[in-house]
């Protein structure tokens, strides 16, 4: 049972967060990522601490807590699990010198309510498994995605049979393949029917050639990409394997790349790796995967000649089949 559910209860695109005698207001807050809000947060608990001339163990002494309990606010990634104190964050604002009036006081508390919401992930689809859960709730709200992959469409590209064709049925953490394909069908209506991102996606070659499912699945999914392409904001591009990237260029493994639309959150990056997703958020490592991107796409087939790519091999699917 959910105690907490905002942007995900309205499936678009506009928040109402239900008050007491039927009123609503709207919060701009709920429908952004709560795992960035936290980053979010992160940023301005460290900042204050900073600006009062505090260190992390001075603030924890102010606020007569543990060293860990602040350490913990400012570092979130370290337990994407743990509840957020807000009794320990006002007593942050109180310890910092940061009154009632000052607006940083309110903005810091609405942040409190949207970075500790439980979200659809949580909800509605509890076996989507908890790796695909945490890629959801990065990706609430981003209105820039960009993503490379050079083995499978990622899970925002897939159609259910693909889905299911390539779903393992052993997962680590939780999850169950009729699970796992239900998540990845609701992060796409989040991202593209609820949501209005700008979506840029690389694929290699191999990803189009490679019979990871049957030749029909199969079709159906590259067939499913020239759709995809189609829609505002989308952009599907391959990079052949002749494609010139330059010396130091070429990428290790496939990565995602979120922004959201108020500059103050920040940029995120997710890596993936086989066991796991490495999420980075420092701002110079996040540029490099920008600027690497920038790279792959520039030097991937057009949209238009990578549609046509695209249809090119469903059609020796067709012939073959």
């Amino acid at each position: 049972m959910c105690a907490v559910r905002y942007a995900w209860d309205v499936r678009c695109p506009i928040l109402a967060l239900s008050q007491a005698g039927g009123s609503s207001v709207t919060s701009p807050l709920a429908t952004i990522s709560p795992l960035v809000q936290r980053l979010r947060l992160a940023r301005i608990i460290e900042q204050l601490r900073v600006d009062a001339g505090l260190t992390q163990a001075g603030l924890a002494t102010a606020i007569g807590e543990a060293r860990q309990a602040v350490t913990r606010l400012e570092n979130p990634l370290t337990n994407l699990e743990r509840r957020i104190s807000s009794k320990h964050i006002l007593k942050i604002l109180k310890a910092c010198g940061v009154k009632y009036a000052d607006p940083r006081y309110r903005d810091t508390v609405e942040l409190i309510r949207a970075a500790d919401a439980d979200g659809w992930w949580k909800c509605d689809h509890p076996h989507m498994g908890a790796r695909q859960q945490v890629v959801a709730n990065i990706e609430l709200g981003a209105s820039l995605i960009r993503e490379y992959h050079p083995y499978l469409p990622p899970g925002l590209a897939q159609t259910e049979a693909y889905a299911r064709g390539v779903s393992r049925q052993e997962h680590l953490d939780g999850a169950t393949p009729d699970g796992v394909v239900a998540g990845r069908l609701q992060r796409q209506q989040e991202a593209f029917e609820c949501g209005a991102i700008r979506y840029q996606l690389v694929l290699e070659e191999m990803v189009v050639r490679r019979p990871m499912v049957a030749p029909d699945i199969l079709r159906e999914q590259l067939l499913h990409l020239i759709k995809l392409a189609e829609r505002p904001g989308v952009s599907v591009r391959i990079l052949t394997v002749d494609a010139p990237l330059g010396v130091g260029w070429a990428p290790t493994s496939p990565y995602s790349i979120y922004a959201y639309p108020n500059p103050e959150d920040p940029l995120v990056a997710v890596i993936d790796t086989v066991l796991q997703d490495h999420i980075v958020v420092d701002p110079q490592e996040v540029h490099v995967y920008a600027q690497l991107h920038d790279r792959l796409r520039d030097a991937a087939l057009s949209d238009a000649d990578s549609a046509a790519f695209i249809r090119n091999a469903a059609d020796d699917l067709l012939a073959t089949a």
